[in-house]
């Protein structure tokens, strides 16, 4: 499988790490990242790196439907920055934030137009939302074919009982249902090792990747 037929498409991208590496493998990469700051490093890096023509950078953030959401920052860690949907309710709080706090999100389906090849590679990391980022894309997942989905897992399944949490655990079933379905096994990002659908409530991993039935295993062990 050769990275120069496929892109990227690296949702919450943060500075550039995983969109600079495939960028500098050859493939062409859509980025998606709300934090203003990151995606001026991000665009920095590009040109540094000679990538610049390579990566397609979208100041957006990424719910399982369009809307308006704000951004909410994490002490310390910039990328640990997440999004909250604003409601009618929140109109007047959100009229005094800053130029790039109050921002558009957009669904994985709506990137289509900016793929160019059959083949896509897929990481998401955006703060406990991953399962929004999944339904919002079954049309693409469905019309592209994705042999790996890499996502950041901690954060979703740690925060799934909370209230109003995005990732109810309903809708992190529902999403290990549907990639189930769709031929796709989870593993642990570190190890490779295999993880049980039907055990998702036991699921112990910072991140995971999804792997297609028919994709290569990218650890010896993992099946």
């Amino acid at each position: 499988m050769s990275f120069r037929s496929s892109t990227l498409v690296d949702v919450g991208a943060h500075i550039g790490v995983f969109s600079l590496y495939g960028a500098r493998l050859g493939a062409t990469v859509v980025a998606v990242e709300p934090v203003w700051s990151s995606a001026v490093r991000l665009h920095a890096g590009a040109a540094a790196g000679g990538v610049s023509g390579r990566i397609k950078i979208l100041f957006h953030a990424m719910t399982r439907e369009a809307t308006q959401v704000r951004l909410k920052y994490k002490d310390g860690n910039l990328g640990g920055t997440s999004v909250v949907e604003v409601t009618p309710e929140d109109a007047d709080s959100t009229r005094s934030l800053g130029r790039h706090e109050l921002i558009t999100s957009i669904t994985l389906d709506s990137l289509a137009p900016f793929i160019n090849t059959s083949i896509i590679i897929l990481k998401i990391d955006t703060e406990g939302r991953e399962c929004d980022t999944i339904s919002g894309g079954r049309e693409l997942l469905t019309s592209h074919f994705t042999p790996y989905i890499f996502m950041e897992w901690a954060v979703m399944a740690n925060n799934r009982h909370k209230y109003h949490a995005p990732c109810s655990p309903h809708h992190l079933q529902e999403m290990v249902e549907w990639l189930t379905s769709r031929g796709y096994h989870a593993h642990i990002s570190k190890s490779g090792a295999a993880l049980i659908p039907a055990k998702v409530d036991s699921w112990r991993a910072g991140d995971i990747y999804w792997k297609h039935s028919t994709a290569p295993p990218l650890h010896p062990l993992a099946h």
